[in-house]
C-alpha cells in the first residue's frame, strides 16, 4: 500500500506517482484510453489540501478517469471542491469586468445600436439577466458618463 500523502506532510512529493499509478490502473480497469495526468493537473493535485489520506486521492483520480474526455487527465477532469469555487469566482469577476466595460462604453445602454449587448455579442435579454445576476447597476454608467 502507498504511504499516506498530502501537502501538509513530508510525503507530498509522492502524490504525482500515486496519482499516475491510480490513473493507469483505472484506465485499464474501465477500458479508457487515459495515458496519464497532465503537468498542470499534477501541480494542482500536489497543492490540493487533502485531509491527509491516500483514499481521497484515490477517489479523485478514479472519478477523473471516469469523466476523462481525452487521453491525458487535465485539471478540468478533477472535481476539486475548493478549485471549483475559486474558478467560479474568478470567472464571475472577469464577466463582471467585461459587462461593466461594455456598459461604460455604451453609456449604460443595453439595447440597440451601440448598446452593450451588441458590443458583447449577446442577446440584450441575456445581458439583462447577467446584469441582474451580478447585481450591476446599469444606470450608474448613465450618470457617470452624462456629467
Amino acid at each position: 500500500m502507498f504511504p499516506i500523502a498530502c501537502r501538509h506532510c513530508a510525503r507530498a512529493e509522492d502524490i504525482p506517482h500515486i496519482a499516475e499509478h491510480y490513473a493507469r490502473h483505472y484506465a485499464r480497469k474501465l477500458g479508457k484510453r487515459v495515458r496519464g495526468i497532465g503537468a498542470g493537473a499534477l501541480a494542482v493535485l500536489t497543492a490540493y489540501p487533502c485531509p491527509g489520506n491516500v483514499r481521497e486521492l484515490h477517489n479523485l483520480v478514479e472519478r477523473a478517469v471516469i469523466l476523462a474526455r481525452g487521453e491525458e487527465l487535465e485539471t478540468a477532469d478533477f472535481e476539486l471542491p475548493g478549485l471549483a469555487g475559486a474558478a467560479a469566482r474568478a470567472s464571475e469577476a472577469t464577466e463582471r469586468g467585461r459587462i461593466e466595460d461594455a456598459l461604460r462604453a455604451a453609456r449604460g445602454r443595453v439595447y440597440g445600436l451601440g448598446g452593450a449587448a451588441e458590443a458583447l455579442g449577446v442577446a440584450p435579454s441575456t445581458l439583462e439577466s447577467r446584469i441582474r445576476r451580478l447585481r450591476i447597476d446599469k444606470y450608474a454608467f448613465r450618470r457617470r458618463c452624462a456629467g
